[in-house]
């Protein structure tokens, strides 16, 4: 279960439909093409690679079911920043509880199987032996990643 202490009070990270129009309203990030690849996806692809914004991004989303009691963008990042300046603290594991919320909910639960699935049917569909051969090690990179935030 993804938990964070912000000023004092415990908030548990959910993944429903408040987190879905947060994540949408805020984090619809732009690829290449000019496609907007949607907030949950955004988000999704940042935990995978560790990226501290995108577990800010995270919380704002999930802590979205709290209504008028959700914690701000910066008290989030300020608990963030207090939790990652630990030493102590399991930085990894905080990111893993973030992705696991995500990955196991029956709210994105079908978007992330469907993620994994066309990521192997991009390998799969590559022309170029020499572009497969790169596009096969960047997924098993993702797969690998994804594993270790799963365990």
């Amino acid at each position: 279960m993804a938990v964070l202490m912000i000023k004092g009070k415990e908030y548990e990270g959910k993944c429903t439909f408040m987190f879905d129009k947060t994540a949408d309203d805020k984090y619809n990030d732009t690829d290449a093409q000019g496609n907007k690849t949607g907030g949950f996806m955004s988000i999704y692809m940042k935990l995978l690679n560790d990226d501290l914004q995108g577990l800010a991004a995270f919380w704002d989303c999930a802590a979205s079911n709290y209504g008028r009691n959700k914690p701000s963008v910066q008290d989030i990042q300020e608990a963030l920043q207090e939790f990652v300046d630990d030493e102590e603290a399991d930085v990894d594991g905080l990111f893993s509880d973030a992705f696991k919320a995500i990955h196991n909910s029956g709210f994105y639960k079908k978007k992330a199987r469907k993620f994994w699935d066309q990521a192997e049917q991009m390998v799969e569909a590559e022309q170029s032996e020499e572009k497969k051969v790169q596009k096969e090690k960047a997924v098993a990179t993702m797969f690998e990643t994804r594993d270790k935030l799963l365990s």
